[in-house]
């Protein structure tokens, strides 16, 4: 890591060796451990269970708390073992007991309207509405947003193709370069509800995530390259009515991520709650037949993570696929 980013060993009384990254232990389960452990050390100064780390501004933290918000980050930033494929079955397990399920059930673009639907990466905080803080950064990567993070961002996405599913009108290209002086090669957003895409958004490719042709649509798009990175923020699979498309996204997902060491990030964890309790059930079964399907083929790692107190999961792929992309 850069020495902006270096900090010394956190000194919390009671929590001396809690923020050190474990041998075997990838990023996006460091940082989902991290993100808790931080969270309950700071809970007691900032508020209790009341305390929103995504919500709180840099300078609300004391000198020795931004030094154990920069150690994190030097630690999620040491090179990720390339071992053997980790045992995901108590990964699957938690994220089958942390099924949730989404209410709302838009099912045109003016339905999808009345969603939020133009998140930032990074963002500010500011506005108003209980969903502010939900940046793509918080609800994926990393609950804290400070200088620290934000250089720490810049080395894991720079040059990287970042794929959103079901961005809506997200302009986070444009945020990157602009606001955070992050440049990443491109970021496309699969979206089948954005018919006329504002100026500075996101290229869209419209078609929904889950569509068998989605894959060969992508051969053909404008700055596709090799995808390291696709984000999944209150968008697929939470809309998806019919069990077979759920496991058809993840088969999209697995063809899209070509890179080893790519990552999907999904967040919160919900299935449509539309219909009956059996056709319900039947959509959580197919999200966990898809990870058991992903994990059966050796290539990737399942780590389950909890940030703005809704739950949610990271794939990483372990190992070069053999892919027609």
């Amino acid at each position: 890591m850069k020495n902006s980013l270096n900090a010394v060993p956190p000194t919390h009384e009671g929590h001396p060796n809690e923020l050190e990254r474990n041998a075997d232990e990838s990023q996006a389960a460091y940082l989902a451990r991290a993100g808790t452990v931080l969270t309950k050390i700071f809970a007691a100064k900032h508020g209790g269970m009341l305390f929103d780390p995504a919500n709180t501004h840099e300078e609300e933290y004391s000198p020795e708390e931004m030094g154990l918000i920069a150690h994190a980050i030097q630690e999620a930033g040491k090179e990720t073992p390339t071992s053997a494929t980790p045992d995901n079955t108590a990964a699957i397990e938690t994220i089958r007991e942390s099924i949730g399920v989404q209410n709302k059930n838009p099912k045109d673009e003016p339905g999808f309207d009345q969603t939020r639907r133009d998140r930032g990466f990074f963002g500010s905080g500011e506005g108003s509405g209980r969903h502010r803080h939900e940046t793509y950064w918080t609800t994926l990567f990393f609950p804290y947003r400070t200088k620290s993070t934000l250089a720490f961002a810049k080395t894991i996405l720079e040059g990287r193709t970042v794929v959103l599913l079901g961005g809506g009108g997200a302009r986070l290209g444009e945020e990157m370069r602009q606001a955070h002086n992050i440049n990443p090669a491109s970021v496309l957003n699969i979206d089948p509800f954005v018919s006329q895409p504002a100026e500075g958004s996101d290229p869209v490719v419209s078609m929904s995530a889950a569509d068998v042709r989605l894959v060969e649509k992508m051969r053909t798009t404008p700055g596709f390259k090799g995808v390291s990175e696709v984000w999944a923020v209150f968008s697929v699979p939470a809309y998806l009515q019919n069990p077979e498309d759920i496991k058809a996204l993840f088969k999209n997902i697995d063809a899209l991520l070509d890179a080893e060491g790519g990552h999907a990030r999904i967040w919160p964890i919900e299935v449509q709650s539309s219909g009956t309790e059996t056709e319900v059930e039947a959509r959580k079964t197919a999200l966990i037949e898809a990870l058991r399907e992903l994990d059966a083929c050796g290539n990737y790692e399942i780590s389950p993570f909890r940030t703005t107190a809704s739950p949610g999961f990271t794939l990483r792929k372990l190992q070069k696929h053999d892919s027609s992309l």
